[in-house]
């Protein structure tokens, strides 16, 4: 049995400062722990888009293994990587699990424009032109991240 376990449910009586210490010193541990596995979690994804990166000699392989990397990291049904071109065009260079009619309507994305099918403020664009920080907290929940 750990520490943790022993203390759960236990009252805490006023004045009962060791509990009290003991409680923070477990929550420490944890949070400690947890920022520990992030960060080793981190590197190793790391580590694998290096060793990626370093398998390939062309842009169009590359950008595919990302973006099968970044699905499986993250889970996500959806991901693609869009390339900002010398006239502003944001296109998807790479791209797995959109259907065919997002592809088209989402694709031809241009920094000279804020054109999105999703809402008025277009993530993919404000991201690129650096204004991240001036969508809206409903605008990122209601809207995918292409």
């Amino acid at each position: 049995m750990e520490i943790n376990d022993k203390i759960v449910g236990q009252a805490v009586e006023p004045g009962d400062n060791e509990l009290v210490e003991m409680h923070q010193r477990v929550a420490e541990l944890e949070e400690s722990e947890t920022e520990r596995e992030r960060a080793e979690e981190e590197l190793r994804v790391s580590h694998r888009f290096l060793e990626i990166a370093n398998r390939h000699i062309e842009m169009t392989p590359l950008l595919k293994e990302f973006v099968a990397e970044v699905k499986n990291f993250t889970g996500c049904v959806a991901v693609g990587i869009r390339l900002l071109d010398k006239e502003g065009n944001i296109p998807y260079e790479a791209y797995d699990g959109f259907s065919r009619r997002f592809y088209e309507l989402e694709s031809p994305l241009s920094i000279k424009s804020d054109r999105c099918i999703w809402s008025d403020q277009c993530m993919c664009i404000n991201v690129i032109r650096g204004q991240q920080n001036q969508i809206s907290p409903s605008t990122r929940k209601a809207v995918p991240f292409t």
